[in-house]
């Protein structure tokens, strides 16, 4: 199978990625998941975050129909800033993007591409999301899939954002393997202290405060 992101320019990666989903989608039946839509207004002053990894290094309660590989979990901590903010994800593991927004923040979109499914936690009911990954297809306007996680390879990622949104990458931030992807970032519970915590301590660990919906390009396997 061609590597997706070891080609020699941001075109030709997302070409690649392009005859690839169609050879892939001509060989299977079309899913019959939800993949959402990448035709939302992006504002021009909005703040494009990038985010690539190969595996997530948490664990993650997520279960997917039909996926060998098993789902792992990486934190995103959403910042408050004073403009709008869009996602963009990018993996080659199924990966639970968890988020972990700041009150006030201005979330307006996220894109989440990839090899295998792609899932979004704590996501805000309403906000506009687009899956395109391999083994799921291509939601509507959504680009063709691919995965990137080395800075120098950051390109390909920005260029499928132009061409979608019209704005590239504002900033990228990749790891092989990651807990948290932000400066200095901390990975945040969402547990309550148990009773022995909150009386004898220990049950000080940051918090998730924020809640929201799960939205994922593969099939869910309900608890």
């Amino acid at each position: 199978m061609p590597v997706l992101n070891r080609v020699a320019t941001p075109a030709a990666a997302v070409a690649l990625a392009a005859a690839l989903a169609a050879a892939l989608a001509a060989a299977s039946p079309a899913a019959a998941q939800d993949l959402g839509s990448c035709q939302f207004l992006v504002p021009s002053d909005t703040f494009v975050a990038g985010y690539g990894v190969y595996t997530g290094s948490l664990h993650s309660e997520v279960k997917l129909r039909g996926d060998g590989h098993r789902v792992q979990r990486v934190q995103i901590h959403v910042p408050k800033k004073p403009q709008p903010i869009l996602l963009v994800f990018s993996a080659y593991d199924p990966v639970e993007w968890e988020l972990d927004i700041e009150p006030g923040a201005k979330l307006i979109g996220v894109m989440a591409l990839g090899m295998h499914s792609q899932t979004v936690s704590r996501l805000p009911e309403r906000t506009p999301i687009g899956f395109s990954t391999v083994k799921d297809g291509q939601g509507r306007g959504c680009p063709a899939p691919l995965y990137v996680y080395a800075q120098n390879e950051a390109g390909s990622l920005s260029y499928a954002a132009k061409t979608t949104f019209g704005r590239p990458l504002t900033d990228f931030r990749g790891s092989y393997g990651a807990k948290c992807l932000a400066p200095n970032c901390v990975v945040k519970t969402s547990a309550a202290p148990s009773y022995l915590q909150t009386l004898f301590g220990g049950g000080s660990a940051p918090r998730l405060t924020n809640t929201g919906i799960i939205r994922t390009s593969g099939r869910l396997i309900e608890k």
